[in-house]
């Protein structure tokens, strides 16, 4: 590989630890990570100043993205994938299982991709956290446990639902409880727990077996802990050119500034519904991370230069807690 694409594979790995305060999965060595919940209000894209002379009795618009969306490319992304998914005669309950279809089928547990993405590619608004972190798997097939999650929230949030983040625990191969995360979402007024990136882990030659989908606390409590670790203990906030330790209020303080609070409780999830029959699907090819790293570094590299803009990503104050290698 490049060393250029070497690099941004470096600087993608932080940028995605940074903005999910990140762990590691059930498949991976563990860290410590706070739970999270996405309550910022959506952002507004600044409707352009019209002529006062032609439209002053005209009410101004401004068009907004879906709650939770802070950029215009990445809603897009999610947005594309649902249209192509959706049909307008599925239930809610349908519309979540196509989606959590769709992503089994399409990630791979690989190297987050393309993190500084949105910077080239014409939309407005700086992403949050779950944006960026959901983004590689909708873009390009790739991510860890939180990817997954993160993904899942993004076609949710796009559809309309109420989701929420979880970060917890579960049981490694080896035995030990290792960090995790996963998502709730609320289905006609009850909530419910989704693990995809674990369901990912036991669908065997595309045989999904809808172990995670649509879960009670009961259930899930089997195999997940989640509550247990607010704070990361080991919480840094990180520029690119420097990195300070912080204290677990400056962490909290971090996750507000990024418009999640870490210290909500989490719902309940008690309500029982059938569980849903296995079905086969089809996996689509396992990504070259190597390829696709390189290919970014051109596209990013015309797009820069069409744009005026220098090809590096911006310095900008993320938190992190740690990555696997």
């Amino acid at each position: 590989m490049k060393y250029s694409s070497f690099f941004r594979l470096v600087v993608c790995m932080c940028v995605v630890a940074v903005f999910g305060g990140l762990f590691g999965c059930a498949n991976s060595p563990g860290f410590s990570h706070p739970p999270a919940e996405s309550t910022s209000t959506p952002a507004s894209l600044v409707a352009a100043q019209r002529d006062s002379a032609s439209t002053s009795a005209l009410p101004l618009v401004e068009p907004t993205l879906p709650p939770h969306f802070h950029n215009s490319y990445i809603h897009d992304v999610a947005a594309d994938i649902n249209a192509q998914i959706l049909t307008p005669a599925m239930s809610d309950q349908q519309k979540i299982l196509t989606a959590y279809d769709y992503l089994v089928a399409h990630t791979y547990f690989l190297l987050p991709l393309g993190l500084d993405d949105w910077r080239y590619q014409g939309g407005e608004g700086q992403p949050g956290v779950f944006e960026l972190m959901g983004y590689s798997p909708l873009a390009y097939g790739t991510g860890y446990c939180e990817e997954y999650a993160a993904a899942m929230m993004l076609l949710l949030w796009d559809m309309g639902f109420e989701t929420r983040y979880v970060t917890g625990l579960t049981p490694s191969v080896d035995g030990r409880w290792v960090d995790h995360a996963w998502l709730m979402v609320k289905l006609e007024g009850e909530w419910y727990h989704l693990d995809p990136q674990l369901e990912d882990n036991v669908t065997q030659n595309g045989r999904l077996i809808y172990r995670y989908f649509l879960r009670t606390d009961n259930y899930m409590a089997q195999d997940h802990r989640w509550g247990e670790r607010l704070v990361a203990p080991d919480g840094h906030l990180y520029a690119h050119d420097r990195s300070d330790p912080l204290e677990p209020n400056q962490w909290m303080d971090a996750l507000a500034a990024s418009g999640i609070d870490a210290s909500a409780p989490y719902p309940a999830c008690s309500a029982e519904i059938p569980r849903q029959s296995a079905r086969t699907i089809s996996k689509a090819l396992r990504p070259d991370v190597n390829a696709i790293a390189n290919r970014i570094d051109g596209e990013q590299a015309a797009l820069a230069a069409q744009n005026g803009k220098d090809n590096t990503i911006l310095p900008f104050v993320l938190p992190y807690a740690g990555r696997i290698g």
